[in-house]
């Protein structure tokens, strides 16, 4: 049986996963009975997809922020007795779409982190947290009760790789990775594709 819920609500029938005005900040099917047994277990979740994240019109249709963005530091965890979250603070450098003003401080939540029993969990496809000094082009949705921006897809953040030592934040978002992705998601803002569940 399938169960269906938006991110930030609790287990309910089906699981459907809204991108930002949902938990994982993307749009997921997941089993419920294998995420509980593997969050217990402190192993991972495989998700599944109700649209295709792949691509980036789609992506932008679910979510409500686009930009380059520094990660600052690890700020915190979140643990209700259901799926861990780790908070990390991210200085905003470009904003591609959105209301987030550049060079302001944001949060993020990625879900995935250390469980109450001391294990840890992740999602399949996002085997790795956020990385502190790195900056990404992050696609994000809003938490507006905590003002948190979610990112838990591997579809949700893109790191810039540095293209050799001491590299200036400035000379990475001139780099042709981040050139490439500015054009790519420009693009995909442009013409994004809102969901519709009758037709993925």
């Amino acid at each position: 049986m399938h169960l269906s819920i938006f991110l930030g609500k609790r287990f309910h029938a089906t699981i459907v996963v809204g991108m930002l005005l949902s938990f994982l900040g993307g749009l997921i099917i997941v089993y419920l009975p294998d995420l509980i047994n593997e969050y217990r277990q402190g192993s991972v979740a495989h998700p599944r997809y109700v649209t295709d994240l792949s691509d980036d019109r789609k992506l932008i249709g679910v979510t409500d922020s686009v930009f380059f963005g520094k990660v600052v530091e690890q700020s915190g965890h979140f643990n209700d007795g259901e799926l861990p979250e780790t908070h990390f603070t991210v200085t905003a450098l470009e904003v591609l779409k959105g209301t987030i003003e550049p060079y302001k401080e944001v949060t993020l939540t990625q879900l995935g982190g250390t469980q109450k029993s001391g294990s840890e969990f992740r999602m399949a496809d996002v085997p790795h947290l956020l990385e502190p000094g790195e900056i990404y082009l992050f696609v994000t949705n809003t938490r507006i009760e905590e003002n948190w921006h979610a990112v838990s897809t591997k579809y949700s953040h893109i790191k810039i790789e540095s293209p050799g030592l001491n590299v200036s934040d400035d000379e990475l978002l001139k780099s042709k990775q981040a050139a490439l992705l500015r054009v790519r998601f420009k693009d995909a803002v442009e013409n994004e594709i809102t969901f519709n569940p009758n037709n993925q």
